[in-house]
């Protein structure tokens, strides 16, 4: 089994990419059936890897997000690959990752497994994959290798989708452009009642949005708007907890958060969902 890869690249120079050397002897190799760089950044990258085989470069400047790239690489992917790879810029990839998916993936064609995920790690501590049977917030619950029908979340990087389960869904929300949109993917898998596969190997990821620090006011407010509708529309009984948490959040960002536009966009948050509420 091959699987495609799609590789979103956003103001990152393609030779700072963690996994281009292993990405290309994998090409090389052929272990992959190709590989897809969406480039979100400002400007277009021109490098001697974008001529080779099986690589195919483009430049969207426009920055629509992740899941138009992902639909892109799901509707372009080689008519005999059963598997697309998704992949952030941050993530490092490891030959125990490429051996155990593999096996994996002979193995899944026979069973509903809708997605294969490594253990994230970052931090030195495992972020995804992680139980999402109660609300997610600090303090989440890691989950172990194996198969399970149990309600997950992972994030987007290094997860191994299979195709049928991406047409039974109808490819990934334009509804979810960045933001929450790995936990609606794996809403749809407990809704849908595939399994989940985690992989006994461990993989690194930097991710920034865990620190208030470091995301930038416009990402933040993406995040909210994409929290928001998830909670509204489709986890709607977790709808109460994240109002909550919205409140416990906009107190310790005004605490620990030097920039201040931050706990002003959580409180404003909080409050409209208080106002929906009194207005219900």
């Amino acid at each position: 089994m091959k699987p495609y890869v799609v590789l979103v690249l956003y103001q990152t120079p393609w030779e700072k990419v963690p996994s281009r050397a292993i990405l290309l002897k994998w090409l090389a190799e052929n272990e992959l059936s190709g590989l897809m760089v969406y480039d979100n950044s400002l400007q277009p990258q021109d490098h001697p890897d974008f001529t080779k085989e099986g690589i195919n470069y483009s430049h969207h400047p426009e920055n629509l997000g992740l899941s138009v790239a992902y639909q892109s690489a799901f509707e372009q992917m080689p008519a005999e690959t059963d598997w697309l790879l998704l992949l952030d810029q941050d993530t490092l990839l490891t030959e125990a990752y490429l051996m155990q998916a593999s096996q994996m993936m002979q193995t899944a064609m026979n069973q509903q497994i809708a997605v294969i995920v490594p253990k994230i790690v970052a931090s030195h501590q495992q972020i995804s994959p992680i139980y999402a049977n109660e609300y997610i917030r600090a303090g989440f619950q890691a989950v172990d290798s194996g198969l399970t029908n149990d309600r997950l979340m992972a994030i987007n990087s290094a997860s191994l989708w299979q195709r049928d389960f991406l047409k039974l869904i109808g490819g990934f929300s334009k509804e979810f452009p960045l933001d929450f949109l790995d936990h609606w993917l794996f809403y749809e898998v407990y809704q849908k009642q595939w399994q989940i596969a985690v992989l006994n190997t461990t993989l690194t990821h930097d991710l920034s949005v865990f620190d208030y620090e470091k995301v930038s006011v416009r990402r933040y407010k993406s995040i909210l708007a994409a929290e928001k509708r998830y909670y509204t529309c489709y986890e709607t009984r977790w709808l109460n907890k994240h109002r909550q948490q919205l409140f416990k959040r906009t107190l310790k960002q005004f605490l620990t958060v030097k920039n201040r536009q931050i706990w002003k966009l959580t409180l404003k948050a909080f409050w409209h969902f208080n106002q929906k509420e009194v207005g219900q």
